[in-house]
């Protein structure tokens, strides 16, 4: 996994795996955290012509991909909040995007 390290094959695959196969969908699982975007936006995320800056949306984008299995571990999520330049994420974001420390990968403890 350490392969991959930018944004744009970060996002592609963890949204892949996460089992949302548009980026239509994408924006639809998106808008139910409170954020609203043109699908073109996660196209240019996708081709990597864009990057998102926005911390709260970035943690949003997170929690999408936690709540549907795709991203398993702190160190998966602290991958890509690195990948937008973002650094790791705080501890009050921690207890937001892994309620239970079940939740958290034992490879990130």
């Amino acid at each position: 996994m350490k392969s991959i390290s930018s944004f744009n094959a970060l996002f592609r695959f963890y949204r892949l795996r996460a089992a949302i196969p548009t980026l239509s969908e994408f924006g639809k699982a998106l808008a139910s955290e409170g954020f609203v975007f043109d699908d073109s936006i996660f196209s240019r995320w996708q081709k990597g012509n864009r990057i998102p800056t926005n911390r709260n949306l970035l943690v949003s984008i997170l929690k999408i991909f936690i709540d549907r299995g795709s991203i398993t571990s702190l160190e998966e999520a602290n991958t890509l909040l690195e990948s937008a330049g973002q650094g790791y994420a705080t501890n009050l974001e921690i207890k937001r995007l892994f309620p239970t420390s079940e939740n958290i990968s034992k490879k990130s403890q």
